[in-house]
């Protein structure tokens, strides 16, 4: 709330595109803003997270597997099974920070 008292947040000089979408930022001085509402807390403080994508890697060992089927002994419910094996890692440290905000 308190980024939408500072002139860079609203005004379309400092942002490209529009400033403000539908109440909230969605970009600023580069960074995307996303909202996540499963960010960890650290005492009082939330715990978010930055990272430059040239930063990070994403690992596919075992890529997206479907198996869509109807179950006789359920009155023939449709089945929907989905696995996959993924891991993500920073590979620069420079690139990927916390950064602790106040709740």
């Amino acid at each position: 709330m308190n980024l939408f008292g500072e002139s860079e947040t609203i005004s379309v000089d400092y942002v490209d595109g529009k400033p403000v979408v539908r109440g909230r930022i969605p970009m600023l001085y580069g960074f995307n803003f996303v909202q996540i509402e499963r960010l960890g807390l650290s005492g009082s403080d939330r715990l978010c997270a930055a990272w430059a994508k040239s930063g990070m890697h994403l690992g596919v060992w075992n890529d997206i597997q479907t198996i869509i089927d109807r179950r006789a002994a359920k009155g023939f419910a449709t089945q929907v099974y989905v696995r996959g094996t993924f891991g993500a890692t920073r590979v620069e440290e420079g690139k990927v920070l916390q950064i602790k905000c106040a709740e």
